[in-house]
């Protein structure tokens, strides 16, 4: 039994190979209909001394940019430093997806900074990562994950966000 927990467009290229029993050819097809999208995400360290949000995790509607904070640390019992992701919206990540982190990084600390404060701005460290197929297309998800009996004993598990109602990291990790 192989299992491949990873975004659709990676099990695609993967299932690709023409060595594959026909089984695979119906997954092929059902998961060529399923597109994600990107997620251009920020990963940013304040000093201890940095105001701690109240929330765990929050959603700004007044955001072109950004679609999610998290605050981090609050999953940590005495964090040394606050901690934020910063993950930007589809459609703003999509439009980013080819520059360099250094061009964007900076557009959604400032982002941060309109929301929270001048002082969620200026990190004292920060990381910036695309996620190419962050997670699926609201308009596709599956759910749950796929078997594919491959005969002989042979079995081809599918998993991952795409294959869980909600989709995202929490949908991944399920």
């Amino acid at each position: 039994t192989v299992v491949l927990a990873m975004a659709g467009p990676q099990n695609l290229a993967l299932l690709g190979s023409p060595r594959l029993p026909a089984q695979v050819a119906t997954a092929r097809a059902l998961l060529s209909m399923m597109p994600s999208v990107p997620c251009a995400t920020v990963i940013a360290l304040y000093p201890a001394d940095a105001p701690r949000p109240e929330w765990d995790v929050c959603y700004p509607e007044d955001s072109a940019a950004l679609l999610l904070l998290a605050h981090d640390s609050a999953k940590r019992e005495n964090p040394a430093q606050l901690a934020l992701v910063l993950q930007a919206r589809p459609a703003w990540s999509a439009e980013r997806v080819s520059q360099c982190p250094k061009e964007w990084g900076p557009k959604l600390l400032e982002e941060a900074g309109r929301l929270l404060g001048p002082w969620a701005a200026r990190p004292a460290q920060w990381q910036a990562h695309m996620w190419r197929h962050a997670r699926a297309s609201s308009a596709c998800e599956l759910a749950a994950p796929l078997v594919i009996d491959l005969g002989a004993g042979r079995r081809l598990g599918l998993a991952g966000e795409l294959f869980s109602l909600g989709g995202g990291v929490q949908a991944a990790w399920e």
